[in-house]
């Protein structure tokens, strides 16, 4: 058998405990960290530790007492708490808020005083979709706002900053070791044209990722996975193709 991988791994031995000390916000109990590697796509959206996924961290959007604001929102949030959040890749998401079939998702492009200002074009797009009396007005308070990394990491999940990954082991295993850790990077595993008789046996593919809510524009899908910008790229991807076998 073989498994072709989207995803980089991080070593064994680089996992850290931040009770110790060292690089983490605060010294959380539990909670490990791991420098990224320098090929590695950041923010990295998901992590697999020992062959399960672990999700990343979103906090409520309440618990930052956020109001509108002029192409965002303020915060009631520390300056010390927002001022890495666009190295970070801090993300709002508005699942089923703007429509009962989509989740649309943003980028914070700036951070000025305690304003939090969405990417525009995204911006842009989510006031559009957000129609009130057929008059375009703009997103409501956030459910969700993710990968906030000065904030601990619940059971099973993780956060990131720009060079380091933080894992909590699940609850029911707190205090294991992150073992055969992998960051997914890559959207696609395989885009071929023009095969003819080709078989692919035996083969495992594992750690696709998404990145369009972290590219210009952000997430604002018109129907499911469905942008302005088409479909989102498959993971295995084979066009003007004959005979071509997976088993």
């Amino acid at each position: 058998a073989t498994t072709v991988s989207a995803g980089v791994a991080l070593d064994n031995a680089g996992w850290l405990p931040c009770g110790d000390g060292g690089p983490c916000p605060a010294p959380w109990e539990s909670v490990w960290y791991h420098a990224l590697p320098a090929n590695a796509t950041f923010p990295p959206r998901q992590l697999w530790v020992d062959g399960a996924r672990a999700a990343r961290t979103a906090v409520a959007g309440a618990t930052l007492g956020l109001t509108n604001v002029t192409g965002g929102y303020a915060t009631t949030a520390s300056s010390n708490e927002t001022a890495s959040w666009v190295a970070d890749g801090v993300e709002f998401r508005w699942p089923r808020q703007v429509k009962n079939w989509i989740e649309p998702r943003c980028v914070v492009s700036a951070v000025t005083d305690q304003n939090l200002i969405v990417d525009p074009d995204c911006w842009t797009q989510l006031s559009a979709r957000n129609v009130k009396g057929g008059v375009p007005v703009p997103a409501p308070v956030p459910e969700l706002v993710e990968n906030v990394a000065t904030r601990p990491p619940g059971a099973g999940e993780f956060v990131s900053t720009k060079s380091l990954v933080f894992y909590r082991p699940p609850a029911d295993d707190p205090y294991r070791t992150p073992t055969n850790a992998v960051v997914s990077s890559l959207e696609t595993i395989v885009n071929a044209t023009k095969l003819e008789n080709h078989a692919f046996e035996d083969v495992t593919w594992s750690h696709a990722t998404w990145l369009r809510p972290n590219l210009p524009a952000g997430y604002v899908p018109d129907q499911s996975a469905v942008t302005p910008f088409g479909d989102p790229p498959a993971a295995i991807s084979i066009a003007t193709s004959t005979n071509v076998t997976f088993e």
